[in-house]
């Protein structure tokens, strides 16, 4: 990796409590994958500890609820599947985008 990048622990390379961390990530948000953020966090996994602990304890809460329902585009319509289809998203591409896009 080019020195531009900032250093990261992929989630191949994650072992011990940053592996833990990054379970309990995807477990939370319902993502198949743990979001950049968070691998560039996990370079000192102290930190990636004390931001997932703070972080997680406002998920799930009745004002985290109405920040998604306020952010919420109005009037977006549904892309019909067969039109997905014909572009290669379906099955398993379908389901991991309909995951991103839930977060």
């Amino acid at each position: 990796m080019s020195s531009r990048y900032l250093p990261e622990v992929s989630e191949a390379e994650a072992q011990g409590r940053v592996a833990e961390i990054y379970e309990e990530i995807r477990r939370t948000v319902g993502m198949p994958i743990v979001n950049l953020v968070y691998r560039h966090l996990a370079v000192e996994p102290r930190r990636l500890e004390t931001v997932w602990t703070e972080l997680r304890r406002n998920l799930g809460t009745p004002e985290a609820e109405r920040l998604v329902e306020r952010a919420a585009l109005p009037g977006v319509t549904r892309i019909p599947s067969r039109a997905l289809a014909a572009i290669g998203v379906d099955g398993e591409k379908l389901r991991l985008a309909r995951s991103t896009l839930d977060v």
